[in-house]
């Protein structure tokens, strides 16, 4: 073949994947906040490929995967944020009696856990169901949605849908992950604060603690385990996440119900650098991210579900036993959380 006919056929492949992709595109596009141009050209390649039902083998493949739809998003597509009424807390400094109290799980009468977050999730979520299920005393639901977050409350509202998951299933345990797609500018009002700025991470901050003081339940059964923001390598166009951990730390530190997990340690070298691959508990060598230095590879997704599960444990001294991660499927031992997040050089003071 001439190498003018490959560039043909690989240029007629690009647009068939284009055309077959164009909803998901048009999804991708809406949750970024890069411009009205983005978004008018995939909503004209999503509108010309639904017409000629191009995107139905891609539908039905997501369908099939239990991906979100468009239609699903739509359900819950408002700009306010929505929390539910923070329970009353006890007067004066009384802060302890809000700790939540787990009970003790039983196989017959099993800890109800609920996962969601963003993409980052996906692959970590179904790890961490499958081994918190192992263990007979959890039943755990996985509800991920990509390209979201607390910042665009329009794409896909978090606050809301969750006060909703709290209300119908009241998990015990429950893990939210969030920041790989937060960092980006956000509505305020009429106007729009900008990443970097003391607005953004004020307006950030405020969303963050809205959102954990309306998860605590009522009758302090509940325990929030919030997983912190990976660090994103090199050419991922992914920056701030030490800001916005840090931020989760803080606010975390403030409420009883909500522990923090220190994720970054789990993915980074002795010196704290980013790294895609690194040994497992056996001293073997995983490669733990994809090649686009964000999402989590299946064995990332176990390393990151095994410690997750661990921290529940300390808080559940029931689960301790029936943990079965295997070496592969767990860090080093040498490797803990940090004592403290530390605050980021640059991050402005009073915020």
């Amino acid at each position: 073949m001439s190498a003018g006919m490959v560039l043909v056929v690989m240029a007629a492949a690009m647009l068939i994947a284009m055309l077959v992709n164009a909803t998901a595109i048009k999804h991708r596009s809406e949750s970024k906040n890069a411009g009205t141009w983005r978004y008018n050209v995939a909503n004209v390649v999503e509108t010309f490929a639904s017409t000629l039902q191009l995107t139905s083998p891609r539908s039905a493949i997501d369908a099939a995967l239990g991906r979100e739809t468009q239609s699903d998003l739509d359900d819950v597509d408002t700009g306010e944020i929505i929390y539910a009424e923070a329970p009353e807390g006890p007067t004066g400094t009384d802060v302890a009696s809000m700790t939540p109290v787990l009970r003790e799980p039983t196989t017959a009468s099993p800890l109800r856990m609920h996962i969601s977050g963003d993409s980052i999730v996906g692959i970590f979520g179904n790890q961490l169901k499958k081994q918190a299920t192992d263990t007979g005393l959890i039943t755990a639901e996985l509800d991920y949605r990509p390209s979201t977050g607390l910042s665009r409350p329009d794409f896909f509202n978090w606050p809301k849908h969750l006060n909703e998951v709290n209300a119908s299933d009241d998990p015990e345990v429950l893990v939210l992950m969030f920041g790989a797609n937060d960092i980006q500018g956000m509505r305020v009002g009429e106007s729009a604060v900008q990443p970097g700025t003391p607005e953004w991470y004020a307006e950030y901050r405020k969303r963050v603690g809205g959102l954990m003081e309306s998860m605590r339940d009522p009758d302090n059964d509940r325990m929030v385990l919030w997983v912190g923001a990976l660090p994103m390598g090199p050419n991922s166009g992914v920056g701030s996440i030490p800001e916005v951990d840090y931020i989760y730390a803080t606010e975390a530190a403030k409420r009883p119900w909500v522990t923090y997990v220190d994720s970054w340690p789990f993915f980074v070298d002795g010196s704290g650098a980013y790294q895609p691959e690194l040994p497992d508990a056996a001293g073997e060598g995983q490669l733990l991210r994809e090649r686009d230095n964000i999402h989590l590879t299946a064995a990332g997704g176990d390393r990151l579900a095994s410690m997750v599960l661990a921290r529940l444990a300390e808080l559940v001294p029931a689960l301790e036993p029936e943990l079965a991660a295997t070496p592969a499927q767990r860090a080093p031992s040498e490797i803990t959380e940090r004592d403290e997040v530390p605050k980021p050089d640059g991050f402005p003071d009073g915020v």
